[in-house]
């Protein structure tokens, strides 16, 4: 795992959207959605990592793998995922077209 790789997508969870966060459109089926989940859970697991883990380091990787599960849990739930895009000022017509903010 690149350092560097691990320090933009920290900042990129702790910024951006759940839909930015998985790399998926508005219109992401739940079976992209939960793809793309399962492979940025799997590419910063721990055990990626050779040796014993700086505790920062597993803070950083435990506090990205916590968004990208609450992003998949949330996004994959059809009620969930609508309060959350209704939160971000987008309504269901505007989420079926894929159109961001």
């Amino acid at each position: 795992m690149d350092l560097v790789r691990l320090e933009e997508k920290l900042e990129l969870v702790r910024r951006a959207d759940y839909f930015t966060i998985l790399g998926v459109g508005r219109d992401a089926t739940p079976h992209a959605l939960r793809d793309a989940a399962d492979r940025l859970l799997a590419s910063f697991a721990a055990e990626g990592f050779p040796g014993p883990l700086e505790p920062e380091l597993e803070r950083k990787l435990a506090e990205i793998r916590e968004v990208v599960s609450e992003a998949r849990a949330i996004l994959v739930d059809d009620e969930l995922r609508a309060e959350y895009l209704a939160g971000l000022g987008e309504g269901p017509r505007n989420a079926q077209q894929g159109v961001a903010r």
